[in-house]
């Protein structure tokens, strides 16, 4: 049975975005790993760091737009190249805890992007950006060129 929704997000109504808490995370984990149960989160304090970090990111951003855009590109950065908070799939949770957030908050990356085609531009962005040959920056102007308001009912 899912977990109540006030305990996977955290909402902001300053700013009106929602972020994912670590229960939230734990709980897209817990969907990843029944596909791979190699999946496991390797720093709890690591996670959580991250994901509280991503709260106080760039609130001065003069849309919401925007500042959605940078906090999804930090998100997807940190997670795929930087923290390692996973011992396995650290690219997959990247890219699915980032969406997540995107989607609750009323936007999304290109259709099919979720499962993208192994030798798809989106695939191999990732790849580079895990490999570290990706700068933050460019992660940003990424997100920005394929970030887009959503088709849900909210957007």
């Amino acid at each position: 049975m899912p977990k109540q929704l006030k305990e996977l997000l955290w909402y902001d109504a300053n700013q009106n975005i929602a972020y994912l808490t670590y229960s939230g995370a734990d709980y897209l984990l817990g969907i990843m790993q029944k596909n791979d149960p190699e999946i496991r989160v390797q720093n709890e304090a690591n996670l959580d760091n991250l994901l509280e970090i991503i709260k106080s990111r760039y609130n001065n951003k003069s849309t919401r737009e925007e500042m959605m855009a940078c906090k999804a590109a930090h998100l997807l950065y940190r997670l795929a190249w930087q923290s390692h908070a996973f011992v396995n799939g650290n690219k997959r949770m990247a890219f699915l805890l980032t969406t997540a957030f995107l989607f609750v908050n009323g936007y999304e990356v290109p259709p099919g992007a979720l499962v993208p085609e192994p030798d798809s531009e989106l695939a191999r962005f990732i790849l580079e950006l895990a490999g570290g040959k990706v700068s933050l920056n460019k992660t940003i102007k990424w997100m920005r060129k394929n970030m887009r308001k959503g088709t849900m009912p909210w957007a």
